[in-house]
């Protein structure tokens, strides 16, 4: 019988590294560094990718690099839980992350994924219905959801973003930008900006737009 490619392809994973502290496992493996930070252990390519694409590997990176410690974040679209599990892991010393995720179905998929968790918790609400009060959030990331709202939708989604974002506080917007995928760069600066929110980090490549605005 056909073997299942996916797994006949993890034996030949490996632990990754991006960044200094942040390790990507697969279950039963461990770092060669005894020293290792933060592990987060999941079947690369059945839930998240490899971490080699160009995409999760920024992803990866920039949590490293700005690990939001002690912080109140919302993680809006939060789909399976897998960048939900990420923030949870960074925030083991303290602080909260909500995982927001209308759709039953991912949601149940998160709140199995995230298990065991106790500074973590998951809504299946949209952005309105879990009626956040002002200034409730250090930190917002939005991964890959952004383009999937309908066009018509987007301001009032950024809006209601920023209302729940404390002052001083960090909006993070992680895009597709391709031709045939994604939406355009400058749109997501207008829409951050017609909220007053002023960017703060930038990068763009081919495929992906990564945008931290302020407030």
């Amino acid at each position: 019988p056909d073997r299942a490619w996916e797994r006949e392809w993890l034996k030949h994973f490996r632990p990754r590294r991006f960044g200094r502290h942040l390790w990507v496992c697969p279950a039963g493996l461990t770092p060669e560094d005894d020293g290792a930070g933060v592990i987060l252990t999941l079947d690369p390519g059945l839930a998240f990718g490899t971490g080699t694409h160009e995409t999760t590997a920024l992803c990866l990176q920039w949590l490293d690099a700005h690990p939001p410690e002690n912080l109140r974040v919302l993680d809006f679209g939060c789909g399976n839980g897998v960048a939900t599990r990420m923030l949870a892991k960074e925030l083991s010393n303290g602080g909260e992350v909500v995982g927001l995720e209308p759709s039953k179905f991912w949601s149940g998929k998160a709140e199995d994924r995230l298990k065991g968790f106790e500074n973590v918790r998951i809504k299946s609400l949209t952005i309105a219905e879990a009626a956040f009060a002002p200034d409730s959030f250090d930190v917002i990331t939005v991964f890959h959801v952004l383009h999937d709202i309908p066009p018509a939708e987007r301001a009032e989604t950024v809006r209601q973003l920023a209302d729940v974002l404390k002052p001083g506080g960090k909006i993070l917007f992680w895009e597709p930008i391709g031709f045939d995928h994604g939406m355009a760069v400058a749109e997501i600066k207008q829409l951050a900006g017609d909220c007053g929110l002023r960017m703060d980090y930038e990068k763009e490549t081919k495929k992906v737009f990564v945008g931290i605005f302020c407030k």
